[in-house]
């Protein structure tokens, strides 16, 4: 996810937009906080994003997708879910870490009118840590820090009544406490975003989610502890030709691409495919994401389509 403006500033570039595009369309589209459940954890593991999210893109230019096993990706936006208005801990991990000016990622928690912003940030040279309050129009800085780089970044938001504490980590075992505040932010909802927020020239980001827990209730092992799923690709043919996978492997992992080519004998014509594959390009390229079972049909020069 992404977009920005100046850290030090709650409300400034595409963020902003993001954000009071969702504060418009709060009322009337979510549940009382009272009639909502505790949020649920996600570690991203499978290929279809699982309905608890929605996916809220502001500016209209950013995409959401899950790749393999164990991460989630979103370019500008966010993806949230409804949470109860009570004391919880969100423990958010992210494998990847802005580098260049404008870029950041973090958590969001929104509410009736306002919404509260943590994040990682880039100047450019130095990764910095940044919250913010955002209450009925007017944003308030929390802190602004430097922050340790890693391959990977977590960040774990606590509430206590109105009480809140954020941390950030470099390995997931070790946190440093950032900032202790207090609001009356109503929750309605929670969720990890990603942006860029220069009003000029923003650069592109793409944010790797590899989770977000609730630490009342994480999933262990993380990713179910094993390998990502694999699927089957089988090919088969109506008359007189072949079809060549690349690359041809016995099983695909989740996510991945495979290139199927209709190969016609001589004297044929490659007519179209059917099964888990439609039209008739060819070569075409499927991603997979369940067990496909494909068929090239060929008809003989001379004849119509369907005849043999």
């Amino acid at each position: 996810m992404q977009r920005r403006r100046s850290p030090a500033t709650a409300i400034r570039g595409v963020l902003a937009l993001m954000v009071m595009a969702l504060i418009a369309s709060v009322p009337g589209t979510l549940p009382a906080a009272a009639e909502v459940d505790s949020f649920v954890s996600d570690d991203f593991d499978s290929v279809v994003l699982d309905p608890v999210w929605s996916v809220v893109d502001g500016r209209g230019d950013g995409s959401v997708a899950t790749v393999g096993a164990g991460s989630g990706t979103n370019n500008s936006l966010r993806v949230m879910q409804p949470a109860a208005d009570e004391d919880f801990e969100v423990e958010a991990k992210f494998d990847t870490a802005p580098s260049k000016k404008y870029q950041s990622m973090g958590v969001l928690v929104e509410g009736a009118g306002g919404y509260l912003r943590f994040d990682y940030y880039s100047t450019g040279s130095q990764l910095r840590f940044f919250a913010a309050e955002l209450s009925g129009g007017s944003g308030t800085s929390l802190v602004d820090v430097a922050a340790p780089s890693g391959t990977s970044l977590w960040l774990r938001v606590s509430r206590s009544g109105g009480a809140w504490t954020v941390s950030t980590s470099t390995n997931g075992v070790d946190f440093t406490p950032r900032v202790s505040f207090s609001s009356s932010l109503s929750v309605s909802s929670v969720g990890p975003f990603v942006g860029n927020y220069s009003s000029k020239s923003a650069p592109a980001f793409t944010g790797l989610v590899d989770y977000f827990f609730n630490t009342a209730a994480p999933i262990v092992p993380e990713d179910g502890g094993g390998p990502a799923e694999e699927y089957s690709v089988s090919v088969s043919t109506v008359g007189s030709g072949s079809v060549t996978r690349s690359p041809d492997l016995a099983s695909y992992p989740a996510g991945s691409q495979v290139t199927l080519t209709a190969v016609p004998d001589e004297g044929w014509s490659f007519d179209g495919w059917s099964g888990g594959v439609s039209g008739s390009q060819n070569p075409v390229t499927v991603t997979v994401s369940s067990d496909l079972a494909v068929t090239a049909t060929f008809s003989e020069d001379g004849q119509p389509p369907g005849r043999r």
